[in-house]
């Protein structure tokens, strides 16, 4: 997984600040260790939930395009909708995320006009939660000019949230960050869900098993289906983010539902599962229902 070097280096320019405040304090030494200690505790589980765990929003779609499944174009949230959500800030936040995923996807197959459509929109969002310096137009002619390139624009769209996520935590809005990242990992895994559960109805209709490695659902639907398995540690760490935040109806909301799909998660056993190789059995059986319905729905609210 990469992980964003501008990010880390702000970070650990947070850190100093907050070393050199503590010792220009009047306080106690004792004090000044606790506050210390705490502001670096703070910072480190905000590094792991936050910039190791969960993906960025170029990465799941990356990982689609290499197995080789092809382009769904039905997946991505209609940039038309993108008006609907900037009257709200926890939509706008929220969608944000999405559709820097969606952009992922586009630009992960080539997908450049498009990609650079949805960047452009994108930006009303940063505008309505109040990080415009996050994705400002200079940003925008970047990700144009970088049009041929869909490493290039993986690396400026995963600048874009990694800067936009920082800017919300240093002015105090984790809340906001949160709802940021959830939105991001949450269409990672939509497309990566729609996408398996096509290749059972594909491969029975073609009178294909998913044990024949030649066959499209051997070929395609395996690093996928370990690809969302791959992601319960990480819906873990979100789950126990949003938990920690402040009650209200969204907080709450998001919480609950990802607080299913750990659960969900939990009752595939899937370490035991995978360990013996045995992870096509899910789709043989059709394990994987409730999962992908659960995670639709959260797409669903979000979305919404």
């Amino acid at each position: 997984m990469k992980i964003n070097s501008r990010m880390i280096a702000a970070i650990m320019c947070s850190v100093c600040i907050i070393w050199i405040s503590a010792c220009s304090s009047p306080k106690q030494e004792t004090d000044e260790g606790e506050e210390f200690d705490q502001a670096v505790e703070q910072i480190q589980k905000q590094i792991e939930r936050i910039v190791v765990k969960v993906p960025p929003p170029s990465e799941i779609p990356f990982i689609i395009q290499s197995t080789g499944a092809g382009f769904e174009e039905s997946l991505v949230n209609d940039i038309s909708n993108v008006d609907q959500y900037k009257s709200e800030d926890d939509k706008s936040a929220l969608n944000l995320g999405v559709y820097s995923t969606d952009i992922g996807y586009l630009s992960s197959y080539d997908k450049s006009q498009d990609a650079l459509t949805y960047f452009n929109e994108m930006k009303g969002l940063a505008d309505q939660i109040g990080v415009t310096s996050s994705i400002d137009s200079e940003m925008v002619q970047e990700f144009e000019s970088s049009l041929g390139s869909r490493e290039a624009l993986g690396d400026i769209l995963d600048d874009a949230i990694a800067d936009t996520r920082l800017h919300l935590e240093n002015s105090d809005r984790d809340r906001t960050a949160a709802l940021v990242v959830t939105g991001t990992f949450a269409e990672g895994l939509y497309i990566v869900s729609s996408l398996i559960e096509k290749f059972p109805k594909t491969a029975k209709g073609e009178g294909l098993s998913a044990n024949d490695p030649s066959s499209s659902i051997g070929a395609f639907a395996i690093p996928l289906v370990n690809l969302m398995l791959d992601q319960e540690k990480p819906m873990g760490e979100l789950n126990a983010l949003l938990k920690s935040l402040d009650s209200d109806a969204t907080t709450d909301k998001l919480a609950a539902m990802t607080s299913d799909l750990v659960e969900e998660y939990a009752s595939l056993n899937i370490e035991e599962t995978m360990k013996n190789n045995q992870g096509m059995t899910y789709l043989e059986e059709g394990s994987l229902t409730g999962l992908i319905g659960k995670i639709s729905a959260l797409r669903e609210y979000i979305t919404g």
